[in-house]
């Protein structure tokens, strides 16, 4: 600004959205950044000032500065923005300078700014108000209306004349919306000079309408000008009358649709969806969540009645605003289905937890647009009670660290098998030394089938086993339980320091330092540290998938009892653990308790799975339930939802428990840079995707391992069958909705609700199911299992 010669100078600061997208307008650093930028606009503001005198008194033609003071948008109580909430379109307009008529400030005392913001305007305006002061052309699609505050100053026929200026512009658009309407000439309007009309009651089209309203405010301009009869008060009132109403009309249908193009993605869209439906319909018993056959009817039946409800609800507004509550109704309901279908009581009671889960995992995260601002748990935990907030998110880490290493010592009983080998040869001291490598309950059961005199048989069990490939498992098992571990850990430290959780915990400084130097110094390397080791996980994950399949089946317990994973068992189950440390980095802090739930949600499905992972003492029945489906039989079973169609309500469920919605507003960019130290295009958006879709993607890795443990087995065929129903479903939404956009075009909330909402199943359909549901389901499953 101290520079001579400049025209026109734009600032644009980003450090207040940043901070609301980080933590929000209720951040204890948004108070520290708006004195910074006030301190700022002062320091501008005096630069110019003096600049200004400086020159006018060497030019005394010279025109003063005008000073604009504006947000481009505001954000709602999250940080967010990009719907249409008052909280995020409610921003302000400060004009500044000697040449602006208005109040001064230093009258007014610290409130100056809330006197002054008694006016509310659209915020185009801007655009031809500082087109018309600086004498350049007002943009040809421009919609807004110059504010007549700041065009006061100037004399009646100086005004009259920016705001003809205006309104041929905005005539313009007109005519170009519509090419039957005709020009207006000056003879026609000196023709209608003095005589009124009555352009509202003509019968007549809308674009008629504007033409009339637009020819009388010119005629009476001209009378005003010519012969001086009427009043510039009346001349202006025409204009903005002619504006106004265009510009209502315009919003409705200014678009350039290209219909020809549209109607042909539909038809593609349709032809996709029938082959979708196709294979679907030919897919094998148990493939598919929705199969019409007639064998299938108790596991379609519930999905149907999913889908058709889903497609109508696409035709409003209004559901489309609040679809969280459509997923949470449906899950309750699948879930309510499966109690009331349930042939053991142990399976219901099971389910009645499940519900009773779901029920706070909904009420964590107020979202949709009626109820976002009333209070949730995530308000309770982010305003007076952090603490509590920073507990459950470590003790989230240790539930996802425990689940892995029970997983380990008591699903996959590689390195129990290997120390059984060794014991074999030892004296009894030597036996017991080596021990420590024998989980404790294959120990005890060796010892009882020796007390037993049963040394024969479980020493046949483990002849010629390959006691290399056993060792490499136990290591390469022991390196993904730590990489994991450490990772998650890594993640944990990362939110504390970022979020300044530590102090919330009491932590002290010297404590923290010595937590902290676990770790990279800087918060990007330490992000780059959770990517590296989630992929050193994966590798690990690979090593011992492949060794398990070279040592042979896991299924060589002592105790036949006891629940024993398949290699595919156990691959699934590795990623679904493996994941959580990069899921837990991109998340906000409290919606991190929540993946501890959805853990307890997924096993409960699993009594096999429950007796591993949880007490004893907590299981209901598990010994007496089968790990197949346990359903009523009769009319009750047709009723029943299968275990695949409650976990895909889950799927979509949980991306509006994490706080998300179908509003732009709702997008997360708070953790879309973690680790990224110079902006990519790439990059960014795959992180911002995995951040907001981090509760589905956990949940289809999760309906993968179903398909593992569920009967039958694993194989590519099942895996393909799933699939393709979850791709119908999304191939028969996206298809709705291109039929809905296409026919509610002029909808008044075409393009602030019907448009993001098919931007974001465009997101779900590419982004979500076909490269991480498509491409990373087949390609895991072309090295873990057999085609059948």
């Amino acid at each position: 600004l101290e520079r001579s010669g400049w025209d026109v100078t734009i600032f644009h600061y980003l450090g207040l959205d940043h901070i609301g997208h980080l933590a929000g307008p209720n951040s204890s650093l948004m108070r520290p950044k708006q004195k910074e930028m006030d301190d700022v606009v002062k320091e501008a503001y005096e630069i110019v000032a003096a600049q200004d005198r400086e020159r006018m008194k060497r030019d005394k033609s010279a025109k003063p500065t005008l000073f604009v003071l504006l947000g481009d948008h505001a954000m709602n109580e999250i940080g967010n923005h990009g719907g249409n909430s008052q909280l995020e379109t409610s921003t302000v307009f400060v004009f500044l300078g000697q040449g602006v008529r208005g109040q001064p400030l230093a009258s007014l005392g610290e409130s100056a700014l809330s006197a002054l913001l008694t006016t509310e305007v659209p915020q185009i305006s801007l655009v031809p108000t500082l087109a018309l002061l600086f004498g350049v052309p007002i943009p040809k699609n421009n919609l807004g209306m110059p504010l007549p505050e700041l065009l006061s100053s100037y004399s009646d026929l100086e005004r009259l004349r920016l705001l003809q200026v205006s309104a041929h512009q905005m005539f313009g658009v007109v005519r170009a919306n519509d090419p039957t309407v005709r020009e207006v000439t000056v003879a026609e309007a000196a023709s209608r000079a003095g005589r009124s009309a009555n352009c509202d009651a003509e019968d007549e089209s809308t674009s008629a309408v504007l033409r009339c309203k637009y020819l009388r405010a010119l005629a009476a301009h001209r009378q005003y000008a010519v012969k001086g009869s009427g009043t510039a008060s009346k001349v202006e009132r025409g204009y903005y009358d002619f504006m106004e109403h265009a510009n209502e009309q315009l919003s409705r249908t200014f678009s350039g649709y290209d219909l020809g193009a549209m109607f042909t993605g539909m038809a593609i869209i349709g032809v996709a969806t029938v082959a979708l439906a196709v294979l679907c319909q030919c897919a094998d018993k148990g493939g598919s969540i929705l199969s019409t056959k007639t064998g299938e009817l108790r596991i379609s039946t519930p999905a149907v009645a999913l889908l058709l409800t889903y497609l109508l609800s696409i035709w409003s507004s209004s559901l489309i605003e609040e679809e969280h509550q459509f997923w949470y109704f449906w899950t309750q309901t699948m879930l309510a289905l499966r109690v009331v279908t349930s042939s053991a009581t142990g399976d219901a009671l099971r389910t009645v937890l499940q519900m009773c889960l779901f029920r706070v995992i909904r009420a964590w995260n107020q979202t949709g647009q009626k109820w976002t601002g009333e209070p949730d748990i995530r308000l309770y935990l982010n305003s007076s009670h952090t603490g509590l907030m920073w507990v459950l998110v470590a003790a989230t880490v240790v539930v996802v660290n425990v689940a892995v290493h029970r997983l380990h010592m008591y699903v996959y009983p590689g390195p129990a098998r290997e120390a059984i080998v060794r014991r074999l040869d030892r004296t009894p001291q030597q036996r017991h030394a080596s021990g420590a490598m024998m989980y404790r309950r294959d120990a005890d059961e060796y010892e009882r089938r020796i007390v037993e005199g049963e040394r024969a048989r479980a020493a046949a069990l483990y002849s010629g086993a390959d006691t290399t490939g056993l060792r490499a498992l136990v290591l390469a098992q022991r390196a993904f339980r730590a990489v994991v571990g450490y990772a998650s850990f890594s993640a944990l430290v990362y939110q504390m320091d970022r979020n300044q959780g530590w102090q919330a915990l009491g932590i002290s400084d010297t404590v923290w330092s010595a937590v902290r130097w676990c770790v990279p110094p800087d918060l990007a390397q330490t992000a780059r540290l959770v990517y590296l080791c989630t992929g050193l996980a994966l590798v690990a994950g690979v090593a011992c998938t492949w060794l398990r399949a070279r040592v042979g089946s896991l299924e060589l317990s002592l105790d036949s009892r006891e629940f024993r994973a398949s290699v595919a068992q156990a691959a699934a189950l590795d990623l679904l653990v493996g994941m959580m440390p990069v899921l837990l980095l991109l998340s906000r802090p409290h919606n991190i308790p929540l993946f501890a739930m959805f853990v307890a949600v997924f096993v409960l499905f699993w009594p096999q799975l429950q007796a591993v992972l949880g007490p004893r003492r907590l299981m209901i029945e598990a010994q007496g339930c089968s790990s197949i489906e346990s359903g009523a039989g009769g009319c009750l079973g047709v009723l029943r939802p299968s275990k695949l169609a409650v976990q895909f309500c889950l799927v979509h469920a949980s991306f509006f428990a994490l706080g998300n919605s179908n509003s732009l507003a709702s997008l997360d960019l708070s953790n879309a840079y973690a680790g990224v130290s110079r902006y990519s295009e790439g990059v960014v958006g795959v992180l911002m995707f995995a951040s907001n879709w981090a509760g589905p993607l956990w949940w289809a890795v999760a309906t993968l391992v179903t398909l593992t443990l569920d009967k039958g087995g694993i194989s590519a065929r099942r895996v393909i069958d799933a699939l393709a129903a979850a791709h119908l479903w999304q191939a028969c939404t996206l298809l709705m909705l291109s039929v809905v956009v296409t026919l509610l075009r002029t909808h008044l909330f075409i393009w602030s609700v019907f448009s993001p909402r098919y931007l974001y199943q465009v997101a779900w359909l590419v982004g979500f199911y076909v490269i991480c549901a498509t491409c990373g389901g087949l390609l895991w499953l072309a090295g873990l299992t057999q085609v059948s």
